[in-house]
């Protein structure tokens, strides 16, 4: 379902617009299975508990997700125009990023406290 060309609009950005609708189309399909994925990925963690599979498997899947979002957002013509169109899928990748960031944390806390059990001992 590629966009009509629009006369009044530079040739760059009616380029850009054909292509985004293009990759849109092409990708409706894939990506709409990866989500039904996912989907059945958060049913059985929420069935088995947690598992480092599971959760490999789940980083994998919101990266292909951030990958697609940014390559769309690399050929908007307007990039804030895609964003206030796009907000709930900008928002819904980017709160796993802080589940990672979580994890990061945990291994600064870990250096430090063994920063500080150096300095007792060194004391």
């Amino acid at each position: 379902m590629a966009s009509l060309p629009d006369p009044s609009l530079p040739e760059d950005t009616q380029e850009r617009l054909t292509t985004l609708g293009e990759l849109e189309d092409w990708l409706r399909t894939p990506m709409l299975a990866l989500s039904g994925a996912w989907l059945a990925l958060v049913v059985l963690e929420l069935a088995w508990g947690e598992s480092q599979l599971l959760e490999t498997i789940g980083l994998a899947i919101w990266a292909v997700f951030l990958v697609e979002f940014l390559l769309r957002l690399a050929l908007a013509p307007d990039k804030a125009r895609f964003l206030r169109a796009n907000w709930l899928s900008a928002i819904a990748l980017v709160a796993p990023a802080f589940r990672l960031l979580r994890g990061f944390r945990v291994l600064r806390l870990a250096r430090a406290a063994r920063g500080l059990r150096l300095v007792r001992v060194v004391g």
